[in-house]
């Protein structure tokens, strides 16, 4: 299914014709994190969330190279730079690239940055590397 779904995406000429696709992926995002928010803001009134701890635990030096293991997350987070140039070029007016990546970026990053905060304000250590795996059924 994922790839029936996905495949035909790589297949458009233009990059503007994945623009509905990448609003309901960032609509989906920040319906994510409103329902990550809602959940930790009704947590905080009922008093159901503990404190989590706010530095890492670095006992040794093993885990201390630990601590470098977000940064390939953090660069696949913002690897948009390969698109940039498609983008401008189909831009009607190509000065307007700044705007573009500024909001694009500052919109990205304010999701990712509040996903986190509520998903380790909610999960705490227990938070997992994908965020949406910490959701169970229940």
């Amino acid at each position: 299914t994922t790839l029936s779904v996905f495949a035909p995406l790589t297949c458009f000429k233009r990059i503007d014709s994945l623009r509905f696709t990448s609003a309901i992926s960032v609509a989906l995002a920040v319906v994510f994190l409103v329902i990550t928010a809602g959940i930790v803001i009704i947590k905080l009134c009922t008093d159901g969330l503990m404190m989590p701890r706010l530095f890492p635990n670095v006992t040794d030096l093993a885990s201390f190279w630990r601590l470098f293991t977000v940064v390939p997350v953090l660069v696949n987070a913002y690897i948009c730079h390969y698109n940039v140039h498609n983008i401008q070029n189909e831009l009607e007016d190509a000065t307007q690239i700044k705007p573009v990546v500024r909001s694009a970026l500052t919109l990205c990053a304010s999701v990712y940055i509040m996903t986190s905060l509520f998903g380790y304000l909610l999960f705490g250590d227990g938070t997992l590397d994908d965020v949406l795996a910490n959701f169970d059924t229940n």
